[in-house]
Protein backbone atom coordinates (compact mmCIF):
# COMPACT_ATOMS: atom_id res chain seq x y z
CA UNK A 1 0.00 0.00 0.00
CA UNK A 2 3.12 2.29 -0.43
CA UNK A 3 4.08 2.14 3.45
CA UNK A 4 7.33 3.62 3.96
CA UNK A 5 9.56 2.12 6.23
CA UNK A 6 9.98 5.34 8.61
CA UNK A 7 5.86 3.86 9.83
CA UNK A 8 7.73 0.68 10.62
CA UNK A 9 8.33 1.31 14.45
CA UNK A 10 4.81 2.72 15.63
CA UNK A 11 3.48 -0.78 13.64
CA UNK A 12 5.53 -3.10 15.47
CA UNK A 13 5.80 -1.68 18.85
CA UNK A 14 1.98 -1.45 18.88
CA UNK A 15 2.02 -4.85 17.46
CA UNK A 16 4.64 -6.48 19.84
CA UNK A 17 2.79 -5.00 22.89
CA UNK A 18 0.00 -7.90 22.30
CA UNK A 19 1.47 -10.04 20.33
CA UNK A 20 3.83 -13.07 21.06
CA UNK A 21 6.74 -14.45 18.68
CA UNK A 22 8.85 -12.87 16.25
CA UNK A 23 7.99 -9.93 14.27
CA UNK A 24 8.44 -9.83 9.95
CA UNK A 25 9.29 -6.55 8.73
CA UNK A 26 8.94 -6.75 4.78
CA UNK A 27 9.04 -2.98 4.13
CA UNK A 28 11.77 -0.55 1.95
CA UNK A 29 10.33 -1.43 -1.61
CA UNK A 30 8.93 1.99 -1.68
CA UNK A 31 11.73 4.20 -0.97
CA UNK A 32 14.41 4.64 1.10
CA UNK A 33 15.20 2.45 4.35
CA UNK A 34 17.52 4.62 7.05
CA UNK A 35 19.46 2.74 9.92
CA UNK A 36 17.70 4.55 12.70
CA UNK A 37 14.47 3.50 11.64
CA UNK A 38 15.24 -0.64 11.43
CA UNK A 39 17.34 0.13 15.12
CA UNK A 40 13.68 1.72 15.74
CA UNK A 41 12.07 -1.70 14.52
CA UNK A 42 14.35 -3.92 16.27
CA UNK A 43 14.22 -1.89 19.42
CA UNK A 44 10.34 -2.03 19.18
CA UNK A 45 10.05 -5.38 19.08
CA UNK A 46 11.94 -6.09 22.62
CA UNK A 47 13.12 -9.46 23.11
CA UNK A 48 11.64 -10.72 19.84
CA UNK A 49 13.20 -12.45 16.87
CA UNK A 50 13.10 -10.16 14.18
CA UNK A 51 13.14 -10.72 10.49
CA UNK A 52 13.81 -8.41 7.80
CA UNK A 53 12.94 -9.23 4.51
CA UNK A 54 15.27 -7.24 2.00
CA UNK A 55 14.00 -5.69 -1.28
CA UNK A 56 13.93 -6.54 -4.69
CA UNK A 57 12.51 -3.34 -7.01
CA UNK A 58 13.19 -1.93 -10.11
CA UNK A 59 14.51 1.15 -8.03
CA UNK A 60 18.24 3.02 -7.29
CA UNK A 61 17.24 2.77 -3.74
CA UNK A 62 17.41 -1.13 -3.92
CA UNK A 63 20.70 -2.40 -3.15
CA UNK A 64 21.07 0.78 -0.56
CA UNK A 65 18.10 -0.62 1.46
CA UNK A 66 19.25 -3.88 1.30
CA UNK A 67 22.97 -2.66 2.59
CA UNK A 68 21.19 -1.08 5.21
CA UNK A 69 19.00 -4.03 6.33
CA UNK A 70 21.84 -6.63 6.39
CA UNK A 71 24.22 -3.87 8.40
CA UNK A 72 21.30 -3.44 10.59
CA UNK A 73 20.98 -7.90 11.28
CA UNK A 74 24.87 -7.81 11.60
CA UNK A 75 24.60 -5.64 14.90
CA UNK A 76 21.80 -7.55 16.37
CA UNK A 77 21.66 -10.89 17.19
CA UNK A 78 17.81 -11.05 17.49
CA UNK A 79 17.21 -9.98 13.63
CA UNK A 80 17.64 -11.91 10.68
CA UNK A 81 17.81 -10.79 6.78
CA UNK A 82 15.82 -12.53 3.79
CA UNK A 83 17.80 -12.14 0.51
CA UNK A 84 14.38 -11.47 -1.47
CA UNK A 85 16.71 -10.00 -4.03
CA UNK A 86 18.58 -13.24 -4.40
CA UNK A 87 15.46 -15.45 -4.14
CA UNK A 88 14.27 -13.74 -6.92
CA UNK A 89 16.93 -13.88 -9.00
CA UNK A 90 17.88 -17.53 -8.01
CA UNK A 91 14.40 -18.65 -9.27
CA UNK A 92 12.76 -17.18 -12.36
CA UNK A 93 9.28 -17.02 -12.01
CA UNK A 94 8.80 -15.69 -8.87
CA UNK A 95 7.38 -12.35 -9.80
CA UNK A 96 3.64 -11.48 -10.97
CA UNK A 97 3.25 -9.90 -14.23
CA UNK A 98 3.94 -6.85 -12.85
CA UNK A 99 7.67 -8.02 -12.56
CA UNK A 100 7.71 -6.59 -8.48
CA UNK A 101 5.26 -8.22 -6.33
CA UNK A 102 5.41 -12.19 -5.49
CA UNK A 103 3.38 -14.45 -8.21
CA UNK A 104 1.78 -17.50 -6.36
CA UNK A 105 5.32 -19.29 -6.28
CA UNK A 106 6.92 -16.02 -5.29
CA UNK A 107 4.41 -15.83 -2.31
CA UNK A 108 5.16 -19.91 -1.82
CA UNK A 109 9.13 -18.88 -1.60
CA UNK A 110 9.11 -16.02 0.53
CA UNK A 111 6.94 -17.33 2.89
CA UNK A 112 9.15 -20.28 3.41
CA UNK A 113 12.21 -18.04 3.27
CA UNK A 114 10.53 -15.73 6.56
CA UNK A 115 9.58 -18.91 7.96
CA UNK A 116 12.77 -20.37 8.57
CA UNK A 117 14.56 -17.09 9.54
CA UNK A 118 11.89 -17.20 12.47
CA UNK A 119 12.99 -20.56 13.42
CA UNK A 120 16.49 -19.26 13.20
CA UNK A 121 17.44 -21.51 10.76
Amino acid sequence: MGRQFSAAPNIVGAWAAVNPGPVVVDLGANGTVSADDVAAVIAAAGDRRVVLVGVHVPRRWQDGNNAVLRAAVAAHPSAAFVDWDALVNAHPGALGPDGVHPGTAGRALLANAVAAAARGR
